[in-house]
């Protein structure tokens, strides 16, 4: 790249991998990558090259992802009574690699070369080049990612209903900071909503040093409230705490408009919450469902309290460490039990102080949950993230009750697994609830050389409860080219998807290790992809791994493993939680942040092209002060989390009168600063609008946009701090290091 464009990673092209000999079908559709991405298109046929390499092969999957393209849409397949075929020795199920012999009655597994009896009722002839004849009208043979109906097989219970249930903190803390009647109300905004069918059901629990549980049963003209300690035993069946939203609507509704009023007074300041949840759980576990946790205090009472490890002074040294490890076991017990009953667990953590991600998060990692965090919660200015979150969490699509199993060929094996899941039986992915961001990924091992096989096969199958209560397997299979070469597996790297699985490795080193470690770790990981394509003597690294330097600089820079002072112990955990987590395409955004410059963007910019095939951006600049003009520069920063719009002390007074309505920015207040509306769909600040709008539409989480201008110390150190080309070691000594190391092989 030049020196004032963005870094760009390269993709590298997938035709090989899905163009087999056993695929070459009329109107055939492999596996999108949105689906399943590989760290290379190639794979090495021996151990020996295996190691050569140096590479982490491995697989990012997001099996429930939404569809970006009408060509990523997933056919349902229906095979009624014929069931789900499947191959009898390694249960991997029939694909579009799959091959038929004996003239279409018997199919050959393409995982373990096992030869299958075709079921009588799904038997065809085959033509002279071994395809079936009625190929045509079976998805699961042309389509590499399909779902099937899954028979009574697949059903070890009936089909669980959508549940919510609200486990709030109504402790002073929590009412000082307005977020009893933001949730209360955001509730009540999403019931018509709510995913699932007649049959869902809703729970409400407040707790403060004590818990407050209410009785919902339909027949109630108002909900009763019950108040126990937070060691009392509670008699949870003689109470209706889980009721049918659709039978108890009314008394709900009731609830949640009279909760902000009845703790509006309060000044119990303790909150029980380890007993709240356990309490929370033992009630949602009859049925599973999802499980939504606020919490604005840390626990210091009861079961479940904790101690504020918190030490700024160790921020970023390996002092640390200790201190992004779970305190107490409390929390993960509680996990290990909710994962068993099939409940998943969400934490919102509008927090003012220390919250200990480190022990809750134990909640989130061993559910398939997620934590929603906003440190030094303001009321006016978190409130529109904070129900935007909360909406999204409420409204997404869900699979409930679900699990996830990832097969390879014969020889491959899948050496770690991460994510947020518990794994069972050592390859199965067990997650209560799965929603569309949910990523995992899988570190790829060879356990013997494969041979002539032209091919290397994964198959992803997906076992889940839809929110209309049907059983369904999403079944998504890629095939990969094998190859003896090291100049194809280098020329064949993914550079997103290999820094994607290289920061999920080492979030799990560095809760064992230190910082020193783990960059050393990155640091090393590129040194060695590089000289190992590198072994011609050459120093040009090939055009796929061009890229690789600047991520593997970015991901050491990153808030997950930079070594600073700003990052609290609490953000460095809730980094880690969200990466485990995050999509290839999510996690380019947070390694190396977008920078937009809206002062110069071109007229069109900001507006969807003619046949609004295409979004027009402003243009890019790379992460270094020296490509960017501060004299009078605005930007917009986009780290996937949030948005920064970023100003210089000399921007033109005209381009702020278009932006903002002011001609300048000496006395006004950022917190309220809106871009104005002036209904001209052409103007600066609607095409400025139309670019943040545009960028928010991609994220799992919404961006709150912050506006800085230059000379405000915090804001400048926040801003500059996403700069992740400069720094004590910045990229230029980074690559001089790298270059040296390169030469010295």
């Amino acid at each position: 790249p030049t020196p004032q464009s963005p870094p760009t990673t390269q993709t590298p092209p997938t035709e090989r991998s899905t163009k087999s000999q056993q695929q070459q079908k009329l109107n055939s559709v492999p596996c999108s990558q949105t689906y399943m991405r590989m760290t290379s298109q190639s794979f090495p046929k021996t151990i020996s090259l295996f190691k050569t390499s140096s590479l982490p092969y491995g697989c990012i999957v997001q099996p429930f992802a939404l569809a970006n393209e009408p060509s990523e849409q997933i056919p349902l397949v229906n095979l009624g009574e014929i069931g789900i075929i499947r191959c009898r020795k390694c249960r991997a199920y029939l694909n579009l690699f799959c091959t038929f012999e004996s003239n279409g009655m018997i199919w050959k597994c393409v995982f373990c070369r096992n030869p299958n009896d075709v079921p009588l009722g799904y038997y065809s002839t085959i033509n002279e080049l071994g395809q079936r004849n009625d190929l045509s009208r079976h998805f699961e043979l042309l389509y590499g990612a399909v779902e099937f109906i899954a028979t009574s097989a697949y059903t070890v219970r009936p089909p669980q209903p959508n549940v919510f249930f609200f486990c709030i903190d109504v402790s002073y803390t929590a009412i000082s900071k307005g977020t009893l009647e933001l949730i209360s109300q955001t509730i009540l905004d999403c019931l018509d909503g709510f995913s699932g069918d007649s049959r869902t059901k809703i729970g409400i629990l407040t707790f403060d040093s004590t818990l407050h549980f209410y009785n919902l049963n339909s027949d109630l003209s108002s909900p009763q409230m019950m108040v126990v300690g937070e060691d009392s035993k509670i008699g949870i069946p003689e109470f209706d705490f889980l009721v049918n939203l659709n039978e108890s609507r009314k008394v709900v509704v009731s609830l949640l408009e009279k909760l902000p009023k009845m703790f509006a007074q309060t000044q119990n300041v303790q909150a029980c919450l380890g007993a709240a949840i356990r309490s929370s759980l033992e009630i949602v576990r009859r049925v599973g469902g999802k499980l939504l946790v606020f919490s604005s205090v840390i626990p210091y009472r009861g079961i479940g309290s904790l101690k504020v490890r918190e030490d700024p002074v160790a921020y970023g040294t390996d002092a640390e460490i200790d201190k992004l490890k779970p305190q107490s076991n409390f929390y993960s017990e509680i996990g290990e039990i909710a994962s068993e009953n099939q409940v998943s667990i969400d934490l919102f953590l509008p927090s003012s102080k220390y919250s200990d991600i480190a022990t809750l998060g134990s909640l989130t990692k061993l559910t398939g949950g997620q934590i929603f965090y906003y440190p030094e919660y303001n009321k006016s200015r978190d409130s529109v993230k904070f129900l935007k979150d909360l909406q999204r969490a409420l409204l997404r699509p869900l699979g409930l009750e679900a699990v996830v199993r990832i097969r390879c060929s014969s020889g491959v094996k899948v050496q770690s697994y991460y994510g947020h899941f518990t794994l069972r039986h050592n390859d199965l992915m067990v997650v209560p609830i799965i929603d569309p961001h949910k990523t995992f990924a899988v570190k790829l091992g060879l356990s013997k050389d494969i041979g002539n096989s032209t091919f290397v096969y994964l198959q992803t199958a997906l076992l889940y409860t839809t929110s209309t209560s049907e059983r369904r397997i999403r079944c998504l299979t890629i095939a990969v080219p094998t190859t003896d070469s090291l100049s194809d597996i280098t020329n064949s790297v993914d550079v997103s998807a290999l820094v994607n699985l290289l920061g999920k490795m080492a979030i799990e080193k560095l809760i064992t290790t230190n910082y020193s470690v783990v960059r050393e770790a990155i640091y090393s990981a590129c040194v060695q992809i590089l000289k190992a394509s590198n072994s011609n003597s050459h120093l040009s690294p090939p055009e796929a791994l061009k890229s690789l330097p600047l991520y593997t600089h970015a991901l050491m820079n990153s808030p997950l493993f930079r070594a600073s002072k700003d990052i609290s112990s609490d953000a460095r955990c809730y980094y880690f939680d969200l990466f485990r987590t995050m999509s290839v395409v999510q996690s380019e955004h947070f390694i190396y942040p977008r920078l937009y410059s809206l002062h110069d963007m071109p007229q069109e910019s900001g507006c969807w092209n003619q046949d609004r095939s295409r979004f027009l951006l402003p243009a890019l600049h790379r992460l270094s002060v020296q490509y960017i003009d501060r004299t009078k520069g605005v930007f917009l920063l986009d780290d996937g989390q949030n948005l920064i719009l970023w100003i210089s002390r000399m921007t033109d007074p005209e381009f702020l009168a278009q932006l903002f309505g002011l001609y300048s920015l000496e006395n006004a207040d950022l917190y309220s600063l809106r871009i104005k509306d002036d209904g001209n769909e052409f103007s600066v600040a609607s095409r400025v609008k139309n670019v943040i709008e545009f960028l928010r539409s991609s994220k799992p989480l919404y961006q709150k946009l912050y506006i800085f201008k230059e000379g405000v110390p915090a804001s400048d150190l926040i801003f500059f701090s996403k700069f992740v080309e400069d720094g004590k070691f910045s990229f230029g000594l980074f690559l001089t290091k790298l270059q040296n190391e390169l030469k010295n092989k």
